[in-house]
């Protein structure tokens, strides 16, 4: 059923033909066209019997724009290979000077660093120098963008009430104010109530 084109008496053919295949009309690409060796290959379409070369692994063209960069690589532009913006090779290969924001003493960003900033992905240098980090860690106030730790409580002790416990008379301090319309219990008081 797939006669090729030279028992026709037919020249093989260097241009796309739409073949129909699968009730959808794809655009195959004469291999002829691209590769010399391939000029033998050709079929003829099961249903309306037109010729056409095989594609090289059978690969069917959907696009124009693929077609034209089959049959013209002449006319392809170079490609162009995608280059991520970072800080740069330049600026990341010696250790930088960098200001810190807080206290404004001079600290060095080094290489080792650098790249451990470049692989999380962050882009931009630190603006404190690691001591007021380190403070700023403590005190609970950096993490991320996130606010910054936990709770909506402001660094400092927590201010405690004494009152009397309503289980044993003694002495209880809790961290809130009582209202004194409900009873308030000891820690030890609160434990054996809880049961």
């Amino acid at each position: 059923m797939a006669v090729g084109h030279r028992l026709r008496g037919e020249e093989a053919l260097l241009r796309p033909v739409g073949v129909v295949r699968g009730h959808r009309r794809l655009l195959l690409v004469s291999p002829a066209a691209t590769d010399p060796a391939c000029r033998g290959s050709a079929h003829s379409c099961p249903r309306c019997g037109r010729s056409y070369q095989a594609p090289r692994r059978n690969r069917a063209i959907t696009s124009r724009k693929l077609a034209q960069r089959v049959l013209y690589p002449a006319r392809r532009p170079p490609r162009r290979r995608f280059q991520r913006r970072t800080l740069g090779a330049q600026a990341l290969a010696v250790d930088q000077t960098l200001r810190c924001r807080e206290c404004g003493v001079d600290f060095i960003w080094t290489e080792g660093e650098q790249q451990f900033f470049s692989s999380k992905g962050l882009t931009n240098p630190p603006s404190r120098c690691p001591s007021c980090r380190a403070a700023r860690k403590a005190a609970g106030m950096g993490g991320g963008g996130y606010g910054g730790g936990g709770g909506g409580r402001s660094g400092g002790p927590r201010q405690m009430y004494e009152v009397t416990c309503a289980g044993c008379g003694g002495i209880a301090r809790v961290p809130f104010q009582p209202r004194g319309d409900k009873p308030v219990y000891c820690s030890d008081c609160f434990r054996t109530s809880a049961r």
